[in-house]
């Protein structure tokens, strides 16, 4: 099939039957596979394509074609003809290049035929039947003026390219084939000119993002933006080829004469693939392929992910769909086992920057700085971009990354277009299920579409039950005894005694771990999230656009919690230990004859609410070489929590012989050293207590459970944010250098966070639980396949006594002197001091950039520097708390000196930055660069409320004979860290939907934030301006070496931290295998990091010795750890998968997988780690159309390996490095495989 067409003198000729196996052709209308290709050459393979594959690609030609009509539509013309007798397709070819008219047929339709010559002036209805008048070929002209030679397109034609224009009602006029003559501008005398145009998706109608857009003869490359636009400023006249390119559709290009006198407009309408490639581009393939062509036209490296060219976006909520990026790891909620964040190459949540729209979203809790994810539900999203090199336009923090949500604009949608979504999910037996429902409208209006508007309403609502198991690291005991002193003796008593920096085990046979406490929790949780979208769009002109988005997400969660801790009273006394032949040691016993404390608390949050408001207004205007682009923004995030909690009353417990099992007893040293399991290195199996049935039955005994206290508080956080951005490019044509751009953005921020309300409840006379009818009942441990019993009480029977029984018989009354008789419990209010309330930090930052690029030859370099001015205003109230040599409290001074003291800081920083792409090939682009970012502190390590104690008893420091001063607080003159990163990528492009990545990073940080604690008189002066004007004070500040003076103040760590590491990935469609295995495809990335750094720690407990080395004493000393591990970074992380894409099905088989990550930093290399984890999940899904709507039905199963009893997050001490085993502390269960069903329909 060929569609031949002349514009001004210039051929175009759509040889559409034709793509090179190799794709090293072009589908094109010059009839040319590049240069150096003769036409001639696609006569080959004119029969091999198939009947589909000609109607597809007859469609996309009739949709490029069809809005203006050829000289069949105007008055008749009369043009000179010199053709001898020929093959008829080239006769057909040469009556277009003189006519100028449009001709669509098929080489397999005219094979053989030869035209009649044609010589002498003719009209172009004279023509056509001249040259037909011998082969008995029928033609027709359609509605659109292009001539259909053959029977197939005489009766069809103009119906096929009635159904394929309705996909691109967006701009009037739209050339896609060619530029109507307009009369020359007033100067006349040929400038230069923009070209313009948009690139759709045969079908769909969809915009494609990231289109590779060149002039080929000038080498003028640009790719299409969010709206599928390009446009190229500066072309001079004259004639060129206009070429585009995406991955996963077949080529095109075009020629354009350029005459100076308007703007030329070519828009082009892309076919999926080929019958050779076979390229299925629809479901998560055409999500992949938008995704792709992103990544590869980026000016830096990123990772993209795409909703699909219907509009869908894989998975519910944000977290879920970023799990198997490249790079990112999760952080998830214990509540849920939901991502709630993500670290990004290692580097913590805080690092990194997410961004919804343009407008940074907020912390709603006013403590910290990175927003939660679990409440992003997915319905409007058409882009996820997580940047990993930054340019100077760009945030000045993100040193991990910068993560921009972008939601769909009603111009990326058709004109008229509705969809619905239903979802259900079940989890295991027990652990709870929900379902989600989700609906947008969207439509353009106005004479030419220039208005839009949509709305998205997503709900999900859903049930879960956690059940785990913890041990505390106080709580754990290291060694069965402990080394002897350095002067020789039995004398130390504890392994704080220990020098911190000796790896466990201490000695060669002491390696036994027991501990002395279980906490058991079970929690019932009922999560609402509700996701609002309204999003505005106004092409004012084809200079401006306006868009307008607002975002409301609101969760809603009600939590049941009931927990359980069994506590031993374990320590070091002096015993000879049998496996040393008697010799004396301090040896691990189960003391105060053998008791067992138990503790017991429930907890009822109900509607405990995260809600962030987004509202963004954005816009872009093209003034001849310049574009703008102008932002304002507003985002709010507040926390409401309300907290019930029934703290239970548990005599103590001392166990006998009788009610506890024989493995309790120590095989060598024959006694009892713990009434738990020894902990076993590499053991993940739940550490059931080692009681007897009598042990069980006595502290599951309901009479032993009184009443203690009930606590009711309301907690409140707030975190609103103002932010306007503007900049400015302008773009050089015919340089090297390719644009200048210079940016301003403030932004100004209030955190507020605080407790707001505190109710107690209080027994009066010794009441048991079963006196309220509150009987604990068996536990959910046999849920995880444990047979421990630990009674607890239903969420049925406590909830009405907390909410209602509680508040309406409690009395307020003080118990001493006014409490009437028959009084059960006693209420005691209290609300937070006005001046609590009245505290906050502010935050203004001020941003300013100079961007610019150049060109050499295929290198492209992009620079500048980005500077940042942030000033902090932290108003807190301080209330010092003073007690005498007695220990008697000072009231009254408390009283007079409770007040609000504000402290202010600023700091501005020059972040230079320096990115470079070499374009090898169009499909091969190696990166590299250099940037400088900041990572802010958290708030709370900015700003808290003070905490001012001075006890003048001396009882205190290393010797307890001194009094103290403490000082707990935060400090505003805390600098960001600054994080130098340097990158390097190699990628490669498969135009099948596929890509090869391989890339290393590299980061060193300077003044990484650390909280620690400083003592002495050197920190003083830091905390002096919050301490009242007081004798009492002024003498720590005059005498501080006669005080023990203890300051718990963050600082930063001023010594070196770096991290590195290489990430790849590979993604490849198996187009070349035959029938429907070419449907299958296969994606895959790996990303490795190491970290180092520098860790301050203290050793309080340093012996003295004297002359003949006996220890006299024991002093503080302060060190420096080398070779630590980032917390929060996994070494390894990675995701392998099978797709499938073809007949309409998409499906997806993946593994993911992360590796255990550092969570914090303790001594004696006993480090706490989240263990690695890895899930299987599989999604298919159907789709298909019916009537004018497009159906999708599907399936998905989540970590289909993890049963019920697997626990899905485990949490260890100990390094696991060949010197210090790794012990199991804790599991979390959350029912293990979850299932989802789902249907969606678009209109």
């Amino acid at each position: 099939m060929r569609t031949s067409v002349q514009l001004r003198g210039t051929v175009f000729v759509f040889l559409l039957n034709y793509i090179s196996p190799n794709r090293t052709g072009r589908t094109n209308m010059t009839g040319k596979t590049s240069r150096s290709t003769q036409s001639n050459a696609f006569k080959t393979s004119a029969l091999k394509t198939n009947t589909f594959k000609k109607w597809a690609l007859t469609g996309c030609a009739l949709s490029v074609l069809a809005t203006y009509g050829s000289a069949f539509a105007q008055e008749a013309k009369v043009f000179e003809f010199k053709m001898n007798s020929v093959d008829l397709g080239t006769a057909l070819t040469e009556f277009s290049i003189t006519t100028g008219n449009q001709v669509l047929f098929n080489d397999a339709d005219i094979a053989g035929m030869s035209a009649a010559s044609l010589n002498g002036n003719y009209t172009t209805d004279q023509a056509i039947k001249v040259l037909l008048a011998e082969t008995g070929v029928q033609y027709s002209v359609d509605a659109n003026g292009t001539l259909l030679v053959g029977d197939r397109f005489v009766s069809k034609g103009a119906k096929q390219a009635e159904s394929i224009q309705k996909y691109a009602q967006v701009e009037t006029p739209i050339a896609t084939t060619r530029t109507v003559v307009k009369p020359k501008g007033s100067s006349g005398d040929g400038v230069p000119v923009e070209v313009t145009g948009v690139i759709f998706a045969e079908g769909s109608g969809a915009r494609l993002k990231g289109a590779r857009i060149e002039i080929e003869e000038t080498g003028q490359v640009v790719s299409t933006d969010d709206l599928g636009r390009f446009r190229l400023t500066n072309v001079a006249p004259g004639e060129y080829t206009l070429s585009v390119d995406y991955l996963g559709f077949a080529p095109q290009s075009t020629v354009i004469t350029v005459d100076g006198s308007a703007e030329v407009k070519q828009h082009f309408t892309l076919t999926g693939g080929t019958e050779e490639d076979a390229v299925y581009v629809y479901g998560s393939r055409s999500a992949r392929a938008q995704a792709l062509n992103l990544e590869r036209m980026a000016p830096n490296v990123s990772t993209v992910l795409s909703s699909d060219l219907l509009g869908s976006f894989t998975g519910t909520t944000l977290s879920e769909s970023l799990r198997r990026a490249p790079g990112v790891i999760f952080e998830r909620s214990s509540d849920t086992g939901d991502g709630a964040n993500i670290v990004v190459r290692g580097l913590a949540p805080d690092f990194n920057v997410i961004k919804m729209n343009g407008v940074e979203l907020p912390d709603g809790t006013g403590v910290g700085r990175s927003a939660n994810l679990s409440n992003i539900l997915t319905e409007s999203i058409s882009k996820v971009t997580i940047s990993k090199t930054l340019l100077p336009s760009q945030d000045s923090s993100g040193a991990g990354g910068l993560v921009e949500i972008e939601t769909k604009s009603p111009f990326d949608r058709p004109k008229r277009y509705a969809s619905f979504l239903l979802e259900g999910t079940k989890k295991g037996s027990g652990f709870g299920g929900g379902y989600m429902a989700a609906g947008t409208v969207s439509g353009t209006f106005g004479k030419n579409d220039q208005f839009g508007l949509a709305v998205s309403l997503q709900y999900r609502e859903r049930e879960t039950t956690r059940i785990s198991y913890n041990t505390r690291d106080d709580t754990i005991f290291f060694g069965q005894y402990l080394p002897l002193q350095v002067d020789g003796t039995p004398s130390i008593r504890g392994i704080n005694y220990v020098d911190p920096r000796t790896p466990f085990p201490f000695e060669s046979g002491a390696d036994e771990v027991y501990i002395g406490q279980l906490g058991f929790t079970s929690s019932e949780v009922e999560v609402e999230n509700l996701a609002f979208t309204l999003s505005g769009a106004w092409e004012v002109g084809s200079h401006s656009r306006l868009f307008f988005d607002y975002q409301r997400l609101d969760r809603n969660d009600t939590r049941y919690t009931s927990g359980t801790g069994i506590t031993a009273k374990l320590g070091y006394g002096t015993h000879d230990i049998n496996s040393l032949g008697g010799e004396p040691r301090q040896a691990l016993e189960w003391q105060s004859n053998q008791r067992l404390n138990i503790t017991s608390s429930y907890n009822y949050l109900p509607d405990t609410e995260a809600i962030t408001d987004v509202y963004s207004f954005r816009g872009e205007s093209d003034l001849g070489n310049w574009h703008l682009n102008y932002l304002a923004g507003y985002t709010e995030g507040t926390t409401s929590r309300e907290i019930n909690v029934l703290n239970v009353s548990v005599p103590t417990f001392h166990l006998t012989s009788n009610e506890l099992l024989p493995e309790a007893f120590h095989t060598i040293e024959g006694r009892v050293l713990s009434p738990f399991p020894r902990l076993l290195p590499g053991d993940g199996s739940f550490p059931e207590p080692l009681l007897s049935e009598a042990g069980f039955n006595l502290i599951n005994d309901p009479e032993n459970y009184g009443f203690g206290t009930i606590r009711h508080t309301v907690n409140k956080g707030r975190n609103e944010r103002y932010i306007g951005e503007l900049s400015a490019r302008y773009n050089f044509n015919g340089s090297r250098f390719k644009y200048l751009e210079a940016g301003l953005s403030y932004k100004e921020s209030e955190f507020r966070s605080g407790l707001h309300k505190n109710t107690t409840y209080y027994d009066i006379g010794g009441l048991t639980l079963a006196d309220f009818g509150l009987v604990p009942r068996s536990s959910s441990l046999a849920d995880i396949g444990v047979s421990t019993q630990l009674n607890q009480i239903s969420r049925a029977d406590l909830v009405p006594f907390l909410v209602d029984y509680v508040p309406s018989i409690a009395v307020d009354c003080n118990p001493s002197s006014t409490c009437p008789t028959g009084t059960l419990l006693r209420r005691s209010v209290s609300r937070a001091s006005p001046l609590l309330l009245q505290q906050y930090t502010n935050e203004d930052e001020f941003a300013a950039y100079v961007q610019g690029a150049f060109e050499i030859g295929k290198l492209e370099v992009i620079g500048g520097v980005r500077m940042t001015k942030v000033g902090i205003e932290a108003v807190n109230l301080v209330a010092p708390s003073v007690y005498d040599e007695f220990f008697s409290f000072d009231q009254e001074f408390y009283d007079d000196n409770s007040v609000l003291k504000g402290e202010t800081a600023e700091q501005t920083d020059f972040l230079p930055r320096l990115l470079a792409n070499y374009r090898y090939k169009d499909n091969v682009v190696f990166r590299g660069g250099y940037y400088l970012s900041v990572a802010r502190p958290q708030i709370e390590l900015l700003s808290t409320t003070p905490n001012v104690f001075l006890a003048l008893a001396p009882y205190f420091g290393p010797s307890g004979n001194q009094p103290t001063l403490t000082i707990v607080k935060g400090n505003p003159n805390l600098v960001p860290a600054k994080t130098h990163s340097f990158d390097f990528s190699a990628e490669y492009y498969d135009n099948a939907v596929g890509v090869l990545k391989i890339g290393a990073f590299y980061k060193r940080i300077d003044d990484l934030l650390e909280s620690s604690v400083s003592n002495g008189e050197g920190f003083l002066s830091e905390v002096a301006n919050i301490l009242p004007d007081d004798p009492r004070f002024q003498d720590v500040l005059d005498n501080p070496t006669d005080y023990d003076i203890v300051l718990v103040v963050p600082e930063n760590n001023d010594t070196k931290a770096e991290i590195w590491g290489f990430e790849t990935s590979l993604e490849k469609q198996f187009t070349f295998l035959p029938g429907v295995w070419k449907g299958f495809g296969v994606y895959a990335n790996y990303t490795y990091t190491n970290s180092s750094k520098e860790q301050p720690d203290r050793w309080f407990k340093h012996p003295v010795l004297d002359e003949s080395g006996a220890v006299t004493g024991y002093e503080t000393e302060d060190f420096i750890v080398s070779d630590v591990r980032f917390d929060g970074q996994a070494k390894h992380s990675g995701t392998f998968g099978l797709t499938y894409n073809q007949y309409g099905v998409d499906a997806n088989l993946a593994y993911t997988a992360q590796a255990r990550r550092q969570t914090g930093y303790d001594d004696f290399n006993l480090h706490d780690f989240e263990e690695g984890y890895g899930t299987l999940d599989f999604r298919i899904e159907y789709n298909f159309d019916k009537g004018a709507a497009q159906y999708r039905v599907y399936f998905e199963g989540a970590d289909l390996t993890r049963g019920a009893d697997d626990p899905y997050i485990q949490t260890s001490i100990g390094a696991d490095d060949g010197v210090t085993p790794k012990y199991y502390t804790g599991g979390t269960y959350y029912g293990g495989r979850t299932f989802k069903v789902g249907v969606s329909a678009k209109f």
